[in-house]
């Protein structure tokens, strides 16, 4: 083949490939340490899988071509300046902080002081790689989930039906020996059991619809879900004292579990705030830079900074003489998970009451 054909096929291949090529010169400081690298030759591959044009790199310095590239955690120039001194070739896969892309990379020394590179775009495989760990890491978080739940579960709804199982024997005593009075009572007993064995059962089968029974996401003014709350817990509330602002921002999400939210949160700030002298709730909500933040705060009894996280799981009662199935606040975090926030509460101890600090995203910014 004459050489005119060699370097024609040469250039055709170099032109055509789809791996990105480039040709470098390692720059030396006096120490003769790798301080920088020139571009000497690229393909178009490179341009279209970097974003990178030849015209602004070729003949240029790394760092004036990608400025910061020096502070690159992925130390591209110390990686490339060992292959052109040493003359070892590499493989590796690595994140550009300068690109924002993955490459899968391959480096080595034809001559000295000089290295080539060729490499491929791995981005979409990493972010699916990413996404892959995640539903598992998200899974098995759900299983152990799961296990929890279903052994606390049991447990919690085995107290209710020992306490049937124990009346139901004594009213068959208190029946044979005709003691109508103890009937009575005992069949209260039984009552008031199934009524709690119930209402847990509604509790957790609402529970476990969360993140499957959601619907459509939207804007809602904030004083319309509160008033819906406020109308399902009226009772428990009684002569409590309410203090709201922010009743026209819009909270973004789904307009029935949010107001279960606000019920539930309204409900447990009742229960630890109706017997205090001057009860009061003050419930704000505000926009924030990523939506709103909402927030629950009462002169109740206050809590222990140590329980502060366990309020959030379930059956947890940290109070025995408080009425409730301790459901309540783990359906309150779980519906504000869905929807991409957080829920924090906090209390400087006992005596000095309780705030409940909701944050939610949304997809616009404040108005």
């Amino acid at each position: 083949m004459a050489e005119q054909d060699a370097e024609r096929l040469r250039a055709a291949l170099f032109a055509h490939m789809i791996t990105g090529f480039a040709y470098h010169r390692v720059v030396l400081d006096d120490a003769g340490r790798p301080i920088d690298y020139v571009f000497l030759e690229i393909n178009p591959a490179f341009e279209r899988l970097t974003g990178l044009r030849a015209a602004d790199l070729i003949g240029r310095r790394v760092t004036e071509a990608l400025p910061g590239i020096e502070d690159d955690p992925a130390d591209w120039i110390g990686t490339y300046g060992r292959v052109a001194l040493g003359g070892e070739p590499v493989r590796f896969e690595q994140y550009s902080q300068a690109l924002d892309r993955w490459y899968n990379v391959a480096a080595y020394s034809p001559e000295p002081e000089h290295f080539a590179v060729t490499f491929d775009e791995i981005t979409a495989l990493k972010k699916a790689e990413a996404e892959r760990d995640r539903l598992i890491e998200d899974l098995e978080r759900k299983n152990e989930e799961l296990e929890r739940f279903a052994y606390t579960a049991s447990h919690e709804l085995r107290s209710p039906l020992i306490t049937i199982q124990g009346f139901v024997d004594a009213l068959g005593e208190d029946l044979e020996e005709g003691d109508t009075q103890a009937v009575g009572e005992d069949l209260q007993r039984i009552g008031r059991a199934a009524d709690r064995m119930g209402t847990m059962l509604d509790d957790l089968l609402n529970l476990s619809r969360i993140g499957r029974l959601v619907g459509d996401a939207g804007a809602t003014p904030f004083g319309h879900l509160l008033d819906e709350a406020r109308a399902r817990v009226a009772g428990a509330l009684g002569d409590i004292e309410l203090r709201v602002s922010g009743r026209d921002v819009a909270v973004w999400g789904d307009r029935a579990r949010l107001v279960e939210v606000l019920q539930n949160l309204l409900d447990n700030a009742a229960k630890f705030t109706r017997h205090q002298p001057n009860p009061e709730i003050r419930i704000d909500a505000e926009y924030t830079e990523a939506g709103c933040r909402i927030a629950v705060i009462d002169n109740g009894i206050g809590l222990d900074p140590a329980y502060h996280d366990r309020v959030f799981r379930l059956f947890e009662r940290l109070d025995g003489s408080t009425p409730g199935t301790g459901i309540g606040l783990a359906l309150v975090k779980r519906i504000v998970d869905h929807h991409g926030g957080r829920v924090v509460l906090s209390s400087e101890g006992l005596g000095a009451g309780c705030a409940v600090r909701i944050e939610l995203p949304s997809p616009g910014a404040k108005p």
